[in-house]
């Protein structure tokens, strides 16, 4: 195996990637679904329409993990719903309702933060923000370099580099090439 492949790894950032409103929306399924039991992984996976193999399955995970809805992480066979998600979805009242929501919107440790730096002020420019955040946190933005350096010794041409996921429902990509044991000399006939 190509040992400047062997280095790469997948980065975990800390902070969930979806809405905390579209988190509880995956929960909600477990709780409605499931009567909010614990649930195998894979019937999990098939209620969300998902393959549990996916980093759009291990993405929902951790975001439900995140929050502090669960504390199931991608290879955990039986997801539980925590307490605070069981108060979310079935609070007793509007009260409580606000109280959890707000725990759980501050789970994540940079939002939390960001929430202790500017609590009872008014919130600067949006560019502000930005700055500050990405200063004051272990967010990653961009490549560490490792991978333009392998696509230039790998001589490969591109246009543009995206870092992170982009969050779609249909992502349609007629240039894209599977990753298989042969996928450069596939890469190599176009």
């Amino acid at each position: 195996m190509n040992n400047d492949l062997k280095k790469r790894k997948r980065i975990f950032r800390g902070y969930p990637k979806d809405t905390l409103k579209n988190t509880i929306a995956d929960a909600r399924v477990i709780d409605e679904e499931n009567a909010g039991l614990s649930i195998k992984k894979r019937s999990l996976g098939k209620l969300w329409g998902v393959s549990i193999r996916s980093s759009y399955y291990t993405e929902k995970v951790n975001n439900m993990r995140l929050y502090g809805l669960t504390d199931a992480k991608r290879d955990t066979d039986i997801i539980n719903l925590t307490r605070l998600c069981k108060e979310i979805v079935d609070p007793v009242d509007q009260g409580q309702l606000s109280r959890v929501l707000q725990e759980a919107a501050l789970n994540p440790v940079p939002f939390k933060q960001f929430y202790e730096l500017y609590e009872s002020k008014k919130l600067p420019p949006y560019e502000s923000i930005k700055r500050l955040v990405l200063e004051n946190s272990k967010i990653i933005t961009k490549d560490n370099g490792l991978t333009r350096k392998q696509l230039r010794k790998w001589k490969v041409k591109y246009h543009k580099l995206q870092f992170g996921k982009p969050v779609f429902d249909i992502f349609v990509d007629d240039k894209n090439f599977e990753f298989k044991k042969n996928w450069q000399n596939a890469f190599r006939k176009h």
